[in-house]
């Protein structure tokens, strides 16, 4: 489909080292890529700062930042605040914002799926995929009780 609603990703991010490198080669690969991705560190202790600003040197689209509020790791206002510090850190409007978490990857068809379904559905308010977790090898939906493993796939 010809002519797909623009996006901007934005992605808080706390001590995601040993998985962000999974999500940037994932957006990365998008047929469809976004206007930006803005990845906001919430004070991490690992190395995410550092990969993430590696990548940002390479792409022009991809921007890293420090929260201005850095805390502890919990979800809610914290992760709430880095997104809007993100949000306002964009360069131009897209049509619509993706908050992406920083241990997710997905096929390279992904986001041309979203923005075609927002072309064909303008008014539509949330678009997703279906969460698959890797348990000992396998890939199964998401656990009942939520509990997630390291190996997330969002189709």
């Amino acid at each position: 489909m010809q002519d797909l609603p623009s996006y901007a990703v934005i992605t808080p991010v706390k001590d995601e080292a040993s998985h962000l490198e999974r999500t940037a080669e994932a957006l990365l690969a998008q047929t469809h890529r976004p206007l930006q991705w803005v990845v906001v560190d919430d004070g991490s202790t690992d190395r995410t700062f550092d990969i993430a600003s590696e990548y940002a040197a390479k792409h022009d689209w991809i921007t890293v930042t420090r929260s201005r509020t850095s805390g502890r790791r919990e979800r809610g206002a914290p992760i709430v605040r880095a997104f809007n510090q993100g949000l306002s850190s964009l360069k131009t409007r897209p049509d619509f914002v993706v908050k992406l978490d920083g241990d997710l990857f997905f096929p390279s068809h992904y986001f041309a799926w979203v923005a075609a379904t927002f072309k064909v559905a303008p008014r539509a308010g949330v678009v997703g995929g279906i969460v698959f977790v890797n348990q000992d090898g396998e890939w199964a939906d998401e656990p009942p009780d939520g509990a997630w493993s390291d190996q997330v796939l969002q189709v």
